[in-house]
């Protein structure tokens, strides 16, 4: 860089804009990193003439005066900004040409991680660098490196068509006739002006019930709500939208008035919405700040934009078409007062004063001209590279519009793994694309956020449960199998007592029999009623292996409760224990009871041997009644193949052999 060789002297002293107050605190506060420098990169393809272009960029320097300023704070009751009246522009150049092509991206990578690392001295103008890579004959690289309290994107693009206009006007030696542009300060003493009471009272009822920021599910905990000003691991995604698709959503939005820019607004509250549980959200949402009634603020260079927040309440069967236009019109309200300092908003707000308004931004960069047209009517072709322009907020989303919408997606690392950031990205385009394809009565609950790989995982994959199983076995089969298989193990203990497969085996069988002999066979349902006990057991079994299907009659439950369910059930036989059988509801059922008195002799042989049966796997198991979404309640069925395919799944996945114990309990 050269030696300044122009003495300065002051033009002009005057405050700062609430936001290049709130970029000075962040950048003294967190010095290691200066996460305001904005560092515009350029390739330039053609015949340069370099002399030209460094006059060109002396030119728009005078012509405005933000490029000329510092900021100085030491030893005064608030910061000023102070405009110099003349500086040596800072330039600099670099010729890697004829460099072999690794070494020549080493070179050029070094060149730009140290110009990032070289933090701007707010308190030194100017404020920005320039610097002139060659990299081949006729290809350049330029970096334009600024610190963002001088001037927005907007600005940012008036300056870079005006160096390319001067360039045009000095290689071809004609003098361009530009209008004089109007001062930065214009815009500090309107807003000097601006009513506070008013401002104050609308975002207090704006914000009014909000207690805390919208925090991502997906977000680490341990590091989420942090301070603000903490020192971020930046990465981005950056993804465009097909033509088709961007065409779409520029139709909807004429065809229902409302902007792009609300659109954007109200899929991001519903993403946020999604991963956060909330119905109430708040997002910060970066503004033009350009006010309407300040003649020429279109044109002026400097610091106009704004991060404020947007809150939004979504309700899921509300028409997504009322909904948008209704977060039109709040946008419009918040326009009249978009001038506010953050830190003022924070204070006004129901929130801690160390906990952030919000966790994410929105930018939608529609900044003003033709930089397209205009790029076509110069003698170089310029083509523009991403600009790096970290954030002090975990997740930056921008748009920027275009024949192919880009959608781009700064986040920490710190706060966000990669994979997590990416399908956020992917969810959000998800959402734009739904709604391109919307009918007018959407509703906002309706749209989806799954991709078709996620709907394929959802709805196909993770339902692909087809498993073969036994689909024609009956429980009573399951069960003689494994009493065959081993008889002499322990099937049941209760308290002191123990039976083994066989003998739970013949004790149902003897039930059994004298069931089949009171007529007992596939369909009926009869009643078990029983304390837990070992009785139980045998009692249920017993019914099954008869061919019929038991229900459960709990001792403990009142009258009221059991009268219902036998009147319903139209329960012909009871097994009961006979010790509580006197506690039954009045009825005309026949009584088995679970004892030598109540069950007829079978004889030895007959014990051993398992009663015949005609019960097919869809026949009922069992009824169970439930309490009843009306209180009365409603008796469910369940068959021999339902739960035998229980049976088999519970055996393939938990490794089930003999002596293995596992707690299981059921209703029924």
């Amino acid at each position: 860089m050269q030696a300044q060789s122009i003495k300065p002297s002051v033009e002009v002293i005057y405050p700062l804009s609430p936001m290049q107050q709130g970029m000075l605190f962040h950048t003294l506060y967190n010095q290691q990193s200066d996460s305001y420098l904005e560092q515009h990169q350029y390739i330039l393809r053609g015949t340069l003439n370099v002399a030209a272009l460094k006059r060109s960029w002396e030119q728009v320097m005078q012509r405005h005066a933000v490029l000329r300023t510092q900021f100085m704070w030491q030893d005064l009751n608030e910061p000023l900004q102070v405009v110099w009246r003349e500086l040596t522009l800072p330039w600099a150049e670099y010729d890697l040409w004829g460099l072999p092509e690794e070494e020549q991206q080493a070179r050029l990578a070094a060149i730009l991680r140290e110009d990032l690392s070289r933090s701007a001295r707010l308190d030194a103008a100017p404020l920005f660098r320039l610097i002139l890579i060659r990299l081949q004959q006729d290809t350049y690289q330029f970096v334009w490196s600024i610190h963002h309290a001088l001037v927005d994107g907007w600005s940012s693009a008036i300056i870079v068509q005006e160096v390319f206009q001067f360039y045009e006007a000095n290689r071809q030696g004609y003098d361009l006739d530009l209008p004089v542009p109007v001062s930065y300060r214009t815009y500090i003493a309107w807003l000097q002006q601006q009513d506070r009471a008013s401002a104050e009272a609308f975002w207090r009822e704006m914000l009014a019930g909000f207690h805390s920021p919208t925090i991502l599910q997906v977000a680490h905990p341990q590091t989420s709500g942090g301070p603000l000003g903490a020192e971020m691991e930046g990465h981005s995604y950056l993804k465009k939208l097909p033509t088709k698709t961007t065409t779409a959503l520029q139709t909807f939005c004429r065809q229902h008035r409302i902007t792009l820019n609300t659109l954007i607004q109200g899929c991001w509250a519903l993403l946020l919405s999604h991963y956060s549980g909330e119905r109430d959200v708040v997002f910060g949402m970066v503004v033009a700040g350009r006010p309407l009634d300040l003649p020429a603020s279109a044109e002026m260079v400097g610091l106009f934009i704004n991060t404020l927040p947007t809150r939004v309440q979504i309700d899921p069967a509300q028409p997504l078409l009322a909904w948008l236009q209704g977060l039109q019109m709040q946008q419009v309200k918040a326009r009249q007062y978009d001038y506010c300092a953050l830190t003022d908003i924070q204070q006004w707000s129901d929130l801690p004063g160390n906990m952030p308004l919000f966790e994410s931004i929105v930018v939608f960069e529609n900044y003003p001209g033709d930089g397209e047209e205009m790029v076509k009517r110069l003698s170089l072709n310029v083509d523009q590279l991403p600009t790096s322009a970290p954030t002090n907020y975990p997740l930056c989303l921008a748009i920027i519009p275009g024949k192919e919408m880009a959608v781009y997606l700064a986040y920490d690392r710190q706060r966000f793994d990669d994979p997590v950031a990416e399908q956020l990205l992917e969810h959000f385009i998800v959402l734009l694309e739904g709604i391109s394809n919307a009918h007018a009565g959407l509703c906002c609950g309706a749209l989806s956020l799954l991709t078709p790989a996620e709907h394929q995982q959802m709805l196909l994959d993770w339902n692909n449960t087809t498993a073969p199983y036994p689909d024609t076995l009956c429980i009573p089969d399951a069960f003689e199998a494994r009493a065959q298989e081993f008889p002499d193990n322990v099937a049941l203990v209760f308290d002191d007592t123990h039976l083994t497969y066989n003998e739970l085996n013949r004790q149902s069988n003897i039930l059994a029999y004298t069931l089949q002999s009171a007529g007992v066979g596939a369909e009926e349902v009869v009643g078990l009623y029983c304390k837990r006990s070992i009785e139980m057991v045998v009692g249920a079994l017993g019914i099954l292996k008869a061919g019929g299907a038991y229900l459960p009659l709990d001792p403990d439950y009142p009258e009221e409760r059991l009268q219902p369910i036998i009147a319903e059930a139209g329960l012909r036989l009871i097994v009961a224990q006979q010790h509580i059988a006197h506690a039954l509801p009045q009825h005309t059922m026949q009584i088995i009871f679970l004892d030598a008195a109540g069950v007829q002799d079978v004889g030895v042989s007959a014990k051993e041997k398992n009663p015949t049966r005609t019960t097919q796997s869809d026949n009922s198991a069992y009824v169970i009644y439930t309490s009843g979404s009306t209180g009365k309640p409603k008796g469910v069925v369940a068959t021999h193949r339902g739960v035998c395919n229980l049976l088999a799944q519970q055996e393939a996945v938990f490794p089930v052999h003999p002596g293995l114990r596992i707690l299981q309990f059921a209703s029924q």
